[in-house]
């Protein structure tokens, strides 16, 4: 029987319904399973409620690992699972606090594992994932899309201990993990305010006359000049999508080639190569799909931190001040790293025209009608991520905190909630009209004009 290893992660004593998922398809495969927890021994309880699922459990827990980064958990995980051999290392796509997604590539690279993302269908050989097919060759790591929900265990079942590995069975140092042995440290963490518009509520034949004035008004520049005093001498980036973003805080930018038509692992291991070559200190990703999984491979394979998903960069007393959302854009946090390459991918805003048409779950059933009146208006169609996971509409459309950014002239969202997930995606907007059916929707807060639907759902 094959072997397969599950990584739970913890916050707030629960755990992400996307490992959960993870560990119903490896049980559903028939594999061998043992899961994994890095977390404080309060977690041993839950643990043992899944052993009656009739699988192992580990339980990565000591007071030293508190504070630890992407990176150094990524070290503690694949220290032990050394501990036994594994043929699978499956875990959900995120955590319940967090959305970095860096530590399944960290933890494959660590390995010397193929590293799988974006798993939308589960075979333990050919995997479909949103960036097409996939064979597996040999070991793999692979993070998975909440594909299933996990069974509930019998009552009848009876749990089984679970081991649990400190730092000092693992072999490290409490220098080596934790605040200490991290790289990157969070220095400042922020709310995001987002000052509440007042949203003007219009009647619906009202709509293309508030669309047609917003298109028309002129643009008011907001963005602040940037000058060499404020710069570091050099950036390399990836990606000609961020050069804008390299120029912004470097005299001079170099870019990286990883080629046309190469697989993850071989664009990382280029990115490798040119940094162990040339001195770079300033290292900048596009936080796209494809690279949301070559930058962790690339930083685990140097050695360094990396500060995914920023929002924000500024160069401050020679360093790289990196702004990130947290807590599911609840929050943000200001990240600096010690690595001697300094390492981000960054959020960019996709291009996009001056019109743009948000599909949110609450529009549903009115996705036909939506498409034929943005092609009436010119406009492009994005969708939230509830839409996306229930299969209505693909991931290319997807707009958030996991998704794309856009900054279009008109956003209209129809059928949108509000939730602050997905408004991190088109905050840039200069002006956002929402068409609802709830007086209630927090979208409304965001909005310059809305549009409020009786009796219907959209």
């Amino acid at each position: 029987m094959r072997k397969a290893a599950v990584l739970f992660k913890f916050y707030g004593g629960e755990i992400s319904p996307f490992d959960e998922s993870a560990l119903e398809c490896a049980l559903l495969a028939g594999l061998e399973t043992t899961v994994f927890a890095l977390a404080p021994e309060s977690a041993l309880e839950k643990l043992r409620y899944y052993t009656r699922l009739g699988v192992h459990a580990v339980l990565v827990s000591d007071p030293a690992f508190a504070g630890s980064d992407t990176l150094v958990t990524a070290r503690v995980l694949a220290r032990a699972l050394r501990e036994d051999e594994f043929d699978l290392v499956l875990c959900g796509r995120q955590s319940l606090n967090g959305d970095t997604a860096q530590v399944p590539a960290e933890v494959a690279a660590l390995l010397g594992y193929d590293f799988i993302p974006y798993v939308t269908g589960f075979s333990v050989t050919n995997p479909v994932t949103r960036l097409g097919g996939r064979t597996v060759r040999g070991k793999t790591v692979m993070s998975l899309e909440r594909i299933k929900v996990l069974r509930p265990a019998s009552l009848f079942s009876r749990a089984e201990e679970v081991r649990v590995l400190s730092c000092a069975r693992l072999g490290f140092s409490p220098e080596e993990v934790g605040s200490a042995g991290s790289p990157t440290r969070v220095i400042k963490t922020y709310e995001r305010k987002k000052p509440r518009k007042r949203c003007v509520f219009i009647p619906p034949e009202q709509l293309l006359r508030v669309l047609r004035e917003s298109l028309e008004r002129q643009e008011t520049p907001t963005a602040k000049r940037v000058t060499d005093a404020q710069k570091c001498q050099l950036a390399h980036y990836v990606g000609q999508s961020v050069r804008p973003q390299a120029e912004n805080i470097a005299k001079r930018v170099l870019e990286i080639d990883t080629g046309t038509n190469l697989s993850i692992k071989e664009k990382a291991a280029r990115v490798i190569a040119y940094c162990r070559e040339n001195p770079v200190s300033v290292l900048l990703m596009p936080a796209t799909p494809e690279y949301r999984a070559v930058a962790p491979l690339a930083a685990a394979g140097l050695g360094i931190g990396l500060c995914a998903d920023c929002t924000a960069l500024r160069i401050e007393n020679d360093r790289l001040v990196m702004t990130r959302p947290a807590l599911s854009g609840s929050t943000y946090a200001e990240i600096v790293s010690r690595s001697a390459i300094q390492a981000a991918t960054v959020r960019t805003r996709s291009q996009s025209g001056e019109l743009v048409f948000g599909i949110g779950y609450g529009a549903k059933d009115f996705i036909k009608e939506i498409t034929d009146f943005a092609a009436v208006c010119g406009a492009e169609v994005v969708a939230s991520r509830k839409m996306v996971d229930a299969g209505r509409m693909p991931y290319e459309n997807q707009v958030g905190l996991t998704g794309r950014n856009i900054a279009p002239k008109v956003y209209v969202a129809f059928g949108v909630s509000g939730a602050v997930q997905h408004m991190v995606g088109v905050e840039n907007a200069q002006t956002i009209i929402a068409v609802n059916s709830d007086k209630d929707a927090p979208i409304f807060g965001f909005s310059d004009y809305g549009v409020l639907l009786k009796g219907r759902t959209v």
